[in-house]
C-alpha cells in the first residue's frame, strides 16, 4: 500500500526533533520491523536454496558491528549473480510469506531491485550491485578495490552472515543527500575500520 510507504519515508526522514516523529508508533505498527530472528530466518532460507548473498544497508552495518544499533524496516540483500539468483531467492522466501511487491531497474550502484513483502509490514529487498560504477568512488575514498576485500562476514543474532565491507557500505552512501538512517549508519561505521 502506498500510504504505508509514505508514512515510512516521512517519519524515517524527519529530523530527530520533528513533530512527525510522534508518528513513530504508527509507523512501527503499519510498516513492521525486521528483527534479528527474522534476518536469520530469511538468510537460512537463502542458504538452503544455495543462493549466495551479502547483507547491505542497515542490517549489513549492524552485522559488521555484531549488534543491532537501530530499528530496521527491511532487510537489504545483495545477490551474487543477480539474474540467476533472483528467482531462486523469491522461491526460497515464498514459504516465509514474502511475495513480490514490485521490481525496479535504475542506473545506480544497486541497479536491480526486487521488493518482497510479507503482508505484515516486513520486507526484503533483493538487489544487484555494480562494482564498476563504485570503483571510482572506492578509489577516491582510498579503499581497497579488490573484489575479495569488498565482501566479508559479520554476525546477526549470534550467527555468522555474509555482508559487504564497511568501505563498500560507505561508498554506497556517497553521492546523495544522507537520510537520518544513513547518517546514523555512517556514524557507527566510523567506529570500525575496513
Amino acid at each position: 500500500m502506498e500510504w504505508r510507504g509514505w508514512i515510512n519515508r516521512t517519519v524515517a526522514g524527519a529530523p530527530r526533533g520533528s513533530p512527525l516523529r510522534l508518528l513513530g508508533p504508527l509507523r512501527s505498527r503499519v510498516v513492521g520491523q525486521m528483527r534479528p530472528a527474522d534476518v536469520v530466518e530469511v538468510l537460512a532460507a537463502l542458504e538452503a536454496a544455495a543462493v549466495r548473498y551479502f547483507l547491505v544497508g542497515g542490517w549489513g552495518v549492524d552485522a559488521l558491528l555484531g549488534h543491532q544499533t537501530r530499528r530496521h524496516d527491511d532487510l537489504d540483500v545483495v545477490l551474487d549473480r543477480f539474474d540467476e539468483a533472483a528467482e531462486l531467492a523469491r522461491a526460497a522466501l515464498h514459504p516465509l510469506g514474502y511475495d513480490l511487491a514490485r521490481r525496479e531497474r535504475a542506473d545506480v550502484a544497486l541497479p536491480d531491485r526486487l521488493f518482497l513483502t510479507d503482508g505484515g509490514g516486513r520486507s526484503v529487498d533483493l538487489v544487484s550491485i555494480d562494482l564498476e560504477r563504485l570503483g571510482p568512488v572506492l578509489a577516491a575514498m582510498g579503499a581497497n578495490t579488490e573484489k575479495d576485500q569488498l565482501f566479508t562476514t559479520g554476525t546477526v543474532d549470534g550467527q555468522t552472515v555474509a555482508c559487504v565491507s564497511a568501505s563498500l557500505q560507505r561508498a554506497l552512501r556517497a553521492g546523495f543527500p544522507p537520510r537520518p538512517v544513513d547518517r546514523h549508519d555512517l556514524r557507527v561505521l566510523s567506529r570500525r575500520r575496513a
